[in-house]
């Protein structure tokens, strides 16, 4: 039992720090494992918008998010010059969508003509477990 507690603990460790280690993650212990496979997923889902992919983008999501709005809103703020991200929660539930472990990821992105805009990728596991996008938010009023 022990030594299964222990590889246990490792692998929570790796997945912590393999995030990032100045990154807050927030939410339910028990549901912190699913960061990382998450974490990929997002961040090929964002590589594909920010390189105008949409279908690759779209292929990575639940139920092919209508990204075409989003893809328009950002050309308005010109190139994406960088993008931090700042934290990550983990829930078991996000209304208005059914429970199930959902891993939220917040950045904070700065485009030429726009300095600071808060971004959120949303990705739920599903049945398979597998990491699906199911929403993308841009924040741009502030």
């Amino acid at each position: 039992m022990k030594p299964l507690l222990l590889l246990l603990c490792l692998a929570f460790a790796s997945v912590l720090s393999a995030a990032d280690d100045t990154v807050k993650i927030s939410g339910p212990e028990n549901l912190r494992q699913h960061v990382e496979p998450a974490k990929e997923v997002a961040d090929r889902f964002i590589k594909f918008f920010d390189q105008s992919n949409l279908r690759g983008a779209q292929s990575l999501s639940k139920n092919r998010l209508d990204l075409k709005g989003r893809e328009e809103q950002l050309a308005a703020f010109g190139k994406m010059e960088t993008r931090t991200l700042t934290r990550i929660r983990v829930s078991d539930s996000f209304p208005p969508m059914p429970d199930g472990v959902y891993v939220i990821f917040f950045y904070e992105t700065s485009f030429a003509k726009k300095k600071s805009l808060p971004q959120t990728v949303t990705l739920r596991l599903s049945d398979s477990g597998k990491p699906e996008v199911v929403k993308f938010d841009v924040n741009s009023a502030n």
